[in-house]
């Protein structure tokens, strides 16, 4: 379910053609895990030089048997991300990437458009709603094996987020 009164989420004022518009902010990525024994981890993106308990966990013989992410609002709602694949946050926070592999992660409930892309094509920009922005199209020779493999940007701590407002 979309939550659709953006007034309580942070948004920023943005000028579109002479017309004031709201931008939803995300604060970042969760990824929910749970394990065999029932233990629930919750890492966050805002977290990613922190060690992770989960590791830990699974190196003492227990197995994730749930994986799921989340992107969570500036109001702290949290947006379920039906995919278990490559998820970066956009350096505006506005929305984020998702990069396929060649076949659905293990525990992705989403199987198809507009939550899986096949390859040459395999990658797409989400608004923080989780609404579909568009699909990243190759557009030079199709005929080749190439296909998207990682999304590089400055790192989000780095950015100068002034650029976007």
């Amino acid at each position: 379910m979309r939550y659709t009164g953006i007034e309580r989420v942070p948004t920023t004022d943005v000028m579109v053609k002479g017309i004031e518009m709201k931008k939803t902010l995300i604060k970042e990525i969760l990824i929910k895990s749970t394990c065999d024994d029932g233990r629930l981890f919750i890492e966050s993106s805002a977290d990613q030089n922190k060690g992770s308990e989960l590791y830990t966990h699974l190196s003492k013989g227990h197995k994730v048997i749930s994986s799921k992410y989340f992107i969570k609002l500036g109001d702290d709602q949290e947006i379920f991300i039906p995919v278990s694949n490559i998820i970066e946050l956009l350096p505006d926070r506005t929305g984020f990437v998702v990069i396929y592999k060649e076949q659905p992660g293990k525990f992705s409930e989403a199987t198809s458009y507009p939550w899986f892309f096949r390859y040459p094509n395999n990658a797409a920009i989400y608004n923080a709603d989780g609404s579909l922005r568009f699909q990243i199209k190759l557009t030079d020779n199709l005929e080749s094996s190439l296909y998207i493999e990682s999304f590089a940007q400055e790192s989000i701590e780095q950015c100068d987020h002034k650029q976007y407002y």
